[in-house]
């Protein structure tokens, strides 16, 4: 068990001064780093502490938590970690399990999720799965219906209109918008007239002008066939 070294008071309960507080933040800190074997113990225990919360709050599996820690460790062994922040890698290495496993979850949930500010954790990703050379399969606007009709509370019916005209998409080489701008506007077809544009684009995390552009691509089409989008 570690001596807890004492922050802001001497032993006599006075107020420490600037400098003195200084360096107890810096003892404290050595104490810390002293404690693990390794830094390379050390940020996989943070990793995983991260990568637990991060599960966690996105309501994913034990399985699916431990195969970022899995897929974690092969980022450490490979000194992908090194220069870089543990909480980032940790997020990266979530967000690349979710799209390995096909998981429904998008990248803003988990930069909701973390600390660590949006664009790092983008540019994480990004040198995670090219020089992992993560096989990423290509996302598909259907597989991304039931996650943003969930946060929407739609109904079943308005959900399965959406994913039929979604299914419909990955036959055509029209498309070529990034599937969550695709699962959103196929959510907004299927909620006409009465669709909120405002709310499908925040969840989505795209603009609503991206909303109505493509959702006149595909209302405009002749491949697409509507279904029916009453209630």
């Amino acid at each position: 068990m570690l001596t807890e070294i004492g922050r802001d008071f001497d032993a006599t309960g006075s107020p420490l001064d600037s400098r003195k507080r200084k360096r107890l933040v810096r003892l404290r800190r050595e104490q810390r780093r002293a404690y693990y074997q390794s830094e390379q113990e050390r940020s996989r225990t943070i990793a995983t502490r991260e990568i637990d919360r991060l599960a966690g709050a996105l309501g994913l599996t034990t399985d699916t938590r431990d195969q970022a820690i899995d897929l974690f460790d092969r980022a450490q062994s490979e000194q992908f970690v090194n220069g870089r922040s543990v909480e980032s890698v940790a997020a990266a290495c979530v967000y690349a399990t979710c799209r390995l496993t096909e998981i429904s979850r998008l990248f803003d949930e988990v930069a909701r999720a973390t600390s660590v500010p949006k664009q790092d954790a983008q540019t994480v990703y990004s040198s995670l799965v090219r020089e992992l050379s993560l096989p990423i399969p290509p996302r598909h606007p259907q597989n991304l219906i039931p996650r943003l009709a969930t946060g929407l509370d739609l109904s079943m019916k308005t959900e399965s209109a959406a994913t039929e005209i979604a299914a419909q998409l990955d036959n055509s080489s029209a498309f070529t918008d990034p599937a969550v701008s695709l699962a959103a506007a196929c959510i907004s077809l299927a909620t006409s007239p009465s669709a909120d544009d405002t709310e499908i684009a925040a969840l989505a995390s795209i603009s609503s002008r991206t909303i109505r552009r493509v959702r006149s691509q595909i209302d405009e089409s002749d491949q697409i066939h509507h279904p029916t989008f009453d209630e």
